[in-house]
């Protein structure tokens, strides 16, 4: 989905995958864009019992159970280390692509640990790093080193 709001001097667009823009996150949306911050205040009514939501149940009950983790929150990575085949638990903020391995530093790719993104593992982990990040440009360094024949077929 992807929403445009047009103030006088500021354009905000807001772009989200796999779900609809909340009540809260378009009035915000308005209100960035114009500056006027006190222009639109809803109030929740939780006594009415409607039975319109903005994504389907299925979606919802997902959100629920995963929660909301906002970028750059701080979240548990289980780790499984192919380089010195250290096991265990580290850190990084949500949203970075890599870690570092606790032992010998080396950088690893995070996965989803569920493969379901925001869900947690047994373990209480979010991501997975049991393979290594291989980044844009090192393919290019690796063929320069290794020659034509490193090519993978």
């Amino acid at each position: 989905m992807r929403s445009v709001f047009q103030g006088k001097e500021i354009t905000v667009t807001v772009k989200t995958t796999g779900r609809n823009l909340t009540t809260e996150e378009i009035v915000a949306g308005f209100q960035l864009a114009t500056g006027n911050f006190e222009a639109l205040f809803l109030e929740q009514d939780t006594s009415s019992n409607s039975d319109y939501s903005d994504s389907s149940p299925d979606e919802t009950a997902e959100v629920k159970k995963n929660g909301w983790i906002e970028k750059g929150e701080w979240v548990d990575v289980e780790v499984i280390c192919p380089f010195c085949g250290f096991t265990g638990k580290t850190g990084t903020r949500w949203g970075n692509n890599f870690c570092k391995c606790p032992d010998c530093k080396e950088k690893l790719y995070n996965k989803y640990a569920t493969g379901i993104v925001g869900e947690k593992n047994k373990i209480g982990c979010v991501y997975l790093a049991d393979e290594p990040m291989i980044f844009k440009n090192q393919m290019e360094q690796d063929m320069e080193m290794f020659g034509e024949s490193a090519e993978i077929s």
